[in-house]
């Protein structure tokens, strides 16, 4: 049997059960002698592990109560999860070496072979492929926490491991009901299983997996991001590092469903997307990474004593994935159909296309509607989807690359432009500068291509909002919200300045907030120059960039230094601060006046909760004497970040 779970949820009469049985269902589910638990030591551990004060010596004391827990950690610890450059020797070593609270979560994973064997009412190949599933996630989980940063590894682990715990429960609860969902005998998209446990059940097994983690007495860092991993979305006023680690859970929760023979659109086109989107990691990057993870899982699942038979080969399953994903795309080109969804539930973007496409026509129809285009346009093996923007030198598109599964934005030069010689080489001249700023702060460019003699970028997609249109919505930003995008906008120009090259043109409608994170993307170097080019682009004395947030150097035609993107940041913290533009003028020629002449209102007079130190920073970033502001982006930067969260 192998079918999709969006059929069965189409055929399901199933309701969601009202409050009062909602709550009996869930006090009959907990109250299940055969629920997993962790031994007593393990509640101990954790509970003691919780309190401000405890000490090393008392956790040592604990585990000195089980030799073979303590042996576990031990052999954790010398393994390959954790690749310490030393041996470690003692329980009290390895408990002062983790902390506390990593040892809690540790303490909690190597209890897992305990939980297992409480569950004797559980298949056993479906709970072999859940172990399977659920230490894979975890090694991923961990390791890419550790290489992005994460403050708390092992609580990813500890997360990760129990991510789908409630999948058991609902298994004992209802069983041929669940055997389906249980066994993998069917293919969920992202998503819809939780809406068919809702449906058929009236809960889903993210739901009650957290509520049995709470009953424990886990903390809520480790509890929320379970329950929501497959929503997250939907969590309310939550620390940002628990938001990331639903994500995390999400993310490497479908790495560990990766299997050969189940090519699924929408899941490869979330993994790649996510690797390189939240992670940084491209396609050979995320094959690479899921390669090194095998034998580690291997490792930690016979340290733990659990079965989970043969450890796919991820990188393999994921590089025969896309394979099938372009032969699927090259099928779609060769016998087009009109605009539906695939099997899998995913949106079909290869649609009719007529055999020839004009881009100086589509450029004209974009001229004539600035917001939208019909459908039907493909660039090269690029499906246009809808116009996002448009700058000073051309029109931005999100487009869908099938050859690679994913979303790009693409930069066609703006219609007026088209038939310019000169604005091609500046195009090209964005290109060349933009390209070599690779930085997590910086939208990257992934080609060059041409079609019909004009240059066009393909270039990384943020899904999010510009600062710009997050602040004509009514936006407010707290203080730490302030400082946080100054301070990695300035950590995008340092990556650029440390090329030597000025932005020239920063403003809130090139600063974009990416959506699901705190993250902040410079984008647009389409004014970019080269501190040391002698380009006949640019001309002494032509003005270029946007006159409310230029600096008085590029008002006054002057040679500009990486202090002219400084004060064009300092605008735009004044107006992140203030609400206001810091330079107005009722005409072009006034506004530029006030610019190269005029000291802005004091951020303090207009909005008194600012601090004094960063409105000191944003009137240094103003001086008039380029010398006057600060040395470097990330000297800024640094000047920033006692107000960040």
């Amino acid at each position: 049997m192998n079918t999709t779970l969006d059929k069965k949820m189409s055929n399901s009469s199933a309701q969601a059960v009202p409050g009062s049985q909602h709550d009996a269902l869930i006090e009959g589910i907990l109250s299940n002698p055969h629920i997993p638990s962790p031994p007593a030591l393990a509640i101990q551990i954790l509970q003691k592990a919780g309190q401000a004060d405890c000490k090393v010596k008392e956790i040592s004391d604990l585990l000195a109560h089980d030799p073979g827990l303590s042996a576990k950690i031990l052999k954790t610890l010398n393994s390959a999860v954790f690749g310490l450059s030393r041996p470690v020797t003692s329980v009290q070593q390895a408990v002062a070496i983790l902390g506390s609270r990593a040892l809690r979560s540790l303490v909690l994973g190597l209890s897992l072979p305990v939980m297992q064997a409480r569950t004797d009412a559980v298949s056993n190949e479906g709970l072999k492929r859940y172990w399977k599933e659920s230490l894979a996630g975890g090694i991923m989980a961990r390791e890419l926490s550790r290489r992005m940063g994460f403050p708390a590894p092992e609580d990813d682990l500890a997360a990760s491991l129990l991510r789908d715990l409630g999948m058991i429960l609902l298994w004992q609860a209802f069983g041929d009901r669940y055997a389906d969902v249980w066994l993998r005998q069917i293919q969920t998209t992202l998503g819809s299983q939780c809406q068919w446990e809702t449906e058929q059940f009236g809960l889903h097994h993210a739901e009650i997996g957290a509520m049995v983690l709470e009953r424990w007495g886990l903390p809520a860092e480790i509890t929320l991001p379970i329950r929501f991993h497959h929503h997250v979305d939907q969590i309310d006023l939550a620390p940002q590092y628990l938001i990331d680690r639903a994500y995390l859970l999400e993310f490497t929760g479908e790495l560990a469903q990766l299997e050969m023979g189940q090519v699924n659109r929408e899941r490869i086109q979330f993994m790649i997307e996510t690797a390189f989107t939240r992670y940084r990691l491209r396609r050979e990057d995320l094959e690479e990474f899921l390669n090194m993870m095998r034998p580690k899982i291997q490792e930690f699942s016979a340290i733990l004593g659990v079965d989970i038979g043969q450890c796919p080969d991820f990188r393999e399953v994921l590089a025969s994935g896309c394979e099938d994903l372009v032969r699927m795309s090259l099928e779609e080109i060769a016998a087009p159909s009109p605009r539906n969804s695939d099997s899998t539930g995913s949106r079909a973007y290869s649609q009719t296309f007529p055999t020839e496409i004009s881009l100086k026509n589509m450029l004209f129809e974009i001229g004539e509607n600035r917001q939208t285009i019909k459908n039907g346009f493909r660039l090269l093996q690029f499906e246009i989807m809808e116009v996002i923007g448009r700058g000073s030198m051309g029109v931005v598109f999100k487009a869908h690359d099938p050859t690679l599964a994913r979303n790009v934005a693409i930069k066609v030069l703006a219609p007026e432009l088209a038939q310019s010689e000169k604005a091609h080489q500046r195009f090209a001249q964005e290109a060349r500068f933009a390209a070599a700023v690779r930085h997590p702060n910086v939208v990257s460019i992934f080609a060059v291509h041409e079609a019909e003699g004009m240059p066009f970028l393909v270039m990384e997609f943020v899904p999010g909002v510009s600062l710009a249109d997050a602040i004509e919505n009514g936006r407010q930003f707290s203080i730490s919200e302030i400082a946080k995008i100054g301070y990695q906008t300035a950590l995008g120009l340092a990556a650029a300045h440390d090329l030597r090259l000025i932005h020239r043109d920063i403003k809130p409608g090139n600063i974009l907030l990416e959506r699901g994170t705190d993250n902040v993307r410079v984008a647009d170097f389409g004014l970019a120059r080269a501190l040391d080019e002698d380009t006949h682009l640019s001309h002494k004395g032509l003005i270029v960039g946007t006159p409310n947030y230029m600096s008085p150097e590029q008002v006054d035609g002057k040679p500009l230094t990486f202090a002219s993107d400084l004060f064009s940041l300092g605008s735009v913290l004044y107006t992140l601060c203030t609400g206001l533009v810091p330079f107005k003028g009722e005409t072009m020629s006034s506004l530029l006046r006030a610019v190269a002449e005029k000291r802005p209102i004091p951020v303090k007079q207009i909005n008194p909760t600012i601090p004094f130190r960063l409105a000191i920073i944003i009137e240094q970033l103003h001086a008039k004497n380029p010398a006057n502001r600060f040395r470097s982006a990330m000297a800024l930067a640094d000047a920033l970040q006692p107000w960040i969260e």
